[in-house]
């Protein structure tokens, strides 16, 4: 197996910033911050928020999240699921349509809220991570999450597949570290994936509302191609 270096880590952050640019909007990460964290989160996250705190990318697109202030969110949404019971989870990062990316401090990233506008939580249940921070490797694991988190990820489509992020700026504006953009009605309950259904909201308030207000399904890889696509369809073969 190819042994990690501290310099592949760096590379992966690096490509994180090659992709999303300069942070804004930065909130430094106090003392006591760190250290509540210290020992539950990879060390290379919280070495991140002690140099750039938490902070937005691409005119609020993506943003790496004080996880104190998604406590809530994270108990409305996967209080009653498997997953506050399997391990310590704790939200990251989140986008501006208000997918929250959950890390836990012995199985990685496993969880997240993958689109709070149809119910839908997902677990990547086919993730090795588990194995890997056992052995140390919690610092590259988050190092990938990151390489991964690239733009036309974050974005989400329209009905008619075309990108909405940069059409909802220059409509409503950026989305401050408190804001998400969010259909009104929920896609679960008879909203349009719309540019004119957008609207921007806090995201506190608007998860906290969605949470009690739509039916929540936990999908894995399988389910999640059946949910997006109709019953008959498979998840890729050889994509994990």
């Amino acid at each position: 197996m190819m042994e990690i270096t501290a310099e592949d880590i760096e590379k992966n952050i690096d490509f994180f910033f090659s992709e999303m640019g300069n942070p804004f909007a930065s909130e430094p990460a106090s003392e006591a911050t760190l250290k509540k964290f210290r020992g539950k989160l990879p060390d290379r996250l919280l070495a991140f928020w002690r140099a750039h705190g938490f902070c937005g990318f691409k005119e609020g697109l993506f943003w790496i999240t004080n996880p104190e202030d998604y406590e809530p969110a994270l108990e409305a949404w996967f209080s009653d699921t498997p997953a506050l019971q399997e391990d310590n989870y704790y939200v990251i990062a989140r986008n501006a349509f208000g997918e929250l990316y959950l890390w836990g401090t012995h199985t990685g990233a496993r969880y997240e809220l993958m689109s709070p506008s149809m119910g839908w939580l997902y677990n990547n249940q086919n993730m090795r991570d588990e194995h890997d921070i056992r052995n140390g490797k919690a610092d590259w694991l988050l190092s990938v999450f990151l390489a991964l988190c690239a733009p036309d990820q974050e974005d989400t489509d329209d009905q008619n597949g075309k990108p909405l992020f940069e059409r909802a700026v220059r409509k409503l504006g950026s989305p401050a570290a408190n804001e998400m953009f969010a259909f009104t009605p929920a896609l679960a309950l008879g909203g349009v994936k719309n540019l004119s259904s957008l609207s921007k909201v806090d995201i506190h308030i608007h998860l906290d509302l969605l949470s009690q207000m739509v039916e929540r399904h936990m999908l894995d890889k399988r389910s999640l191609a059946k949910a997006a696509f109709g019953p008959k369809a498979e998840w890729p073969k050889g994509i994990e």
